[in-house]
């Protein structure tokens, strides 16, 4: 299979839908404008991987914000001025007043998983227990549409950072093409993970010769 490549410019006028039907794993990343679990959420990025960890798949969408006053999502002053002192790459990908309605993004994020995979088996990683995958299960229930994994599917991109230094297995974190992109944060995630997945495979693979020999 020829290299999966994620295309560049990914802007806040569209969302980029591939389909390979072989998802095993999903890199999780949004943007929002809170840390909380009810954080109103601007865009959506995610990158699927098969079970070699290779990137075959790709979803990215912006949403829009229709009332800042629904007081059922939460938006922080702090990550609000925070968000005004970014890159200009980084804010022309969001799309905050013709972007996605919450209802619609939550349809088309779960579509695009049922497509591409088995959603009872597919594993979504956040890179952190309490952020991405809380804040997006929050916007789902609230929509009143069915989250599309298997309820212990969750899965911490920390955790694997934390193997990587506690084993020096020498992985190497590569920056964003633009930080604070969430197709482009999916990716470096996705990237780190299939290098780390990948040496501790190795270091599987050797130990098994060892034993056998």
């Amino acid at each position: 299979m020829s290299a999966y490549t994620i295309p560049a410019g990914v802007t806040g006028k569209c969302w980029s839908i591939s389909e390979a039907q072989d998802m095993q794993h999903v890199v999780l990343d949004l943007e929002t404008l809170s840390l909380q679990p009810d954080a109103r959420v601007i865009s959506i990025g995610a990158v699927g991987l098969d079970a070699a960890f290779q990137i075959v798949n790709h979803f990215y969408i912006p949403l829009r914000i229709e009332w800042f006053a629904n007081p059922r999502y939460s938006i922080d002053t702090n990550t609000f001025n925070w968000w005004l002192k970014q890159s200009e790459e980084a804010r022309a990908a969001l799309d905050i007043e013709d972007g996605a309605l919450y209802s619609d993004a939550a349809e088309h994020f779960s579509k695009w998983v049922k497509a591409n995979g088995d959603p009872a088996t597919i594993k979504v990683w956040g890179n952190g227990p309490e952020f991405d995958i809380v804040i997006l299960r929050y916007l789902f229930g609230d929509n009143h549409t069915e989250w599309p994994f298997a309820y212990n599917s969750a899965q911490s991109i920390r955790t694997i950072r934390m193997l990587n230094d506690t084993l020096n297995l020498g992985a190497v974190w590569t920056e964003p093409r633009v930080k604070h992109h969430a197709l482009y944060d999916a990716e470096a995630e996705a990237l780190f993970l299939q290098d780390v997945m990948k040496r501790l495979l190795a270091m599987d693979a050797q130990i098994s010769d060892s034993m056998d020999r």
